[in-house]
């Protein structure tokens, strides 16, 4: 039987990599995952410590913005709602006045003094130019005592 050499402590095993591939692999990894940006923006803003005010402006000037334009639009959604509100509320409000309209026309027609002057005036209105002026001057006569 051969016996096979194993590794022990002062023989390492052979993985496939070395301790530099290892680095350059991690590094890759965390460059593509943005570990050493982070790090590098960490420590930028460890040492210029100037930039907090600035970025805290800009957050807060961007939150701002959106609170205006949420606040904004929903206030306009409201108007328009309240205006349809009213504009319904106007267009029943003539209808009903229109109705009470024709209430108060079929009532003063069927008074039979209104007919009477409207059966004296009717002759008046022959279609001539001077129709208008002979109907302001016609004068009243009383309505006949029998009907």
């Amino acid at each position: 039987m051969s016996e096979k050499p194993q590794g022990g402590p002062s023989q390492p095993k052979s993985v496939g990599l070395s301790r530099s591939g290892v680095g350059r692999v991690s590094g890759a990894v965390s460059r593509l995952l943005g570990v050493s940006r982070v790090q590098t923006t960490g420590r930028f803003l460890r040492r210029h410590l100037w930039t907090w005010p600035i970025i805290a402006a800009i957050l807060l000037g961007g939150a701002g913005w959106w609170v205006h334009h949420a606040v904004e639009g929903a206030m306009h959604e409201q108007r328009a709602t309240d205006l349809d509100v009213m504009v319904d509320a106007s267009v029943n409000a003539l209808r009903v006045w229109m109705g009470e309209q024709r209430i108060n026309v079929e009532l003063i027609a069927e008074d039979e003094t209104v007919r009477n002057f409207a059966a004296q005036l009717l002759p008046l209105a022959d279609g001539k130019p001077d129709v208008q002026q002979r109907l302001v001057q016609a004068v009243s006569k009383p309505a006949p005592a029998g009907g």
